[in-house]
């Protein structure tokens, strides 16, 4: 599991029940219920979002022919669907990152090795789907 998504949907729980404890001591409530819904929420909400999160960021390698063209859509891709930017622009690699500072420390970087014949993509699980229908459209136009 990811530190980083622990830590962050952890402070989203302990902001809430800041609040909620704030409110209960201006009631006169007892201490004991926010402490348990605190318990109780770390437990049914930060744990299991902190896992999703943690294996959807996961970075998977995707292979694509280098055809002519190709470099041009996948930055498009990158740059406009992900909202990313460019850091590191050499011939032989493109490393991507969100434009926010917060963003950028929770997500990882987008990667793009380029070789001769081959294109490497190192992207989060969550948006692969976006370069397997770019390899999928080239395998048919190849039929």
């Amino acid at each position: 599991m990811n530190k980083k998504y622990f830590i962050h949907f952890t402070w989203i729980v302990t902001l809430i029940m800041l609040i909620f404890t704030g409110l209960c001591l201006v009631d006169g409530v007892s201490i004991f219920l926010p402490f348990f819904t605190y318990i109780t929420a770390m437990i049914l909400y930060v744990l299991p979002m902190s896992f999703i999160g943690s294996k959807e960021a996961e970075l998977v390698c995707i292979e694509l022919e280098n055809e002519s063209g190709k470099i041009k859509q996948i930055e498009q891709i990158i740059t406009q669907k992900m909202k990313r930017e460019i850091i590191i622009d050499n011939v032989t690699e493109k490393k991507y990152c969100k434009k926010n500072k917060y963003d950028r420390w929770l997500t990882n970087d987008i990667i793009l090795k380029i070789s001769k014949d081959k294109l490497y993509i190192y992207v989060p699980k969550i948006y692969e789907r976006y370069f397997t229908i770019i390899s999928k459209k080239a395998e048919i136009e190849e039929q």
